[in-house]
């Protein structure tokens, strides 16, 4: 599952790690926060996670913007940079109590606003 915290509840944040990492290499398994927090650090940006306001308390771990890691961030063009993700779903079979994301989406920031032209 996305946040299936309570099961380890009682494990250490080395152990949690642990068990993520392993999961995360399986088919078919669900990104986590320390994944996220990786990407951050590897790409040395920041990233804007939004999670769509559902009943879950999912959101509340990944509606956040996650920063690279201290020990390893860069002084580069990077470090100033935003990426931001939307988590969303293609299924359709979901109650909203229920509802997964199963990918992320880019959103892209416009520097300028476009003007859009009916073509009739």
């Amino acid at each position: 599952m996305l946040c299936s915290l309570s099961e380890w509840q009682e494990d250490s944040a080395e152990d949690i790690f642990e068990k993520e990492i392993l999961d995360v290499c399986k088919l078919e398994t669900y990104m986590k926060l320390w994944q996220l927090v990786a990407a951050a650090t590897c790409l040395n940006v920041r990233i804007m996670s939004v999670y769509p306001p559902k009943r879950q308390s999912c959101g509340r771990f990944l509606d956040r913007v996650i920063e690279p890691l201290p020990a390893v961030q860069q002084s580069n063009s990077n470090s100033k940079c935003t990426i931001i993700i939307l988590w969303a779903s293609t299924r359709d079979d979901m109650s909203e109590e229920y509802w997964v994301a199963n990918h992320v989406e880019p959103i892209i920031q416009l520097s300028e606003p476009i003007d859009i032209v009916d073509a009739e």
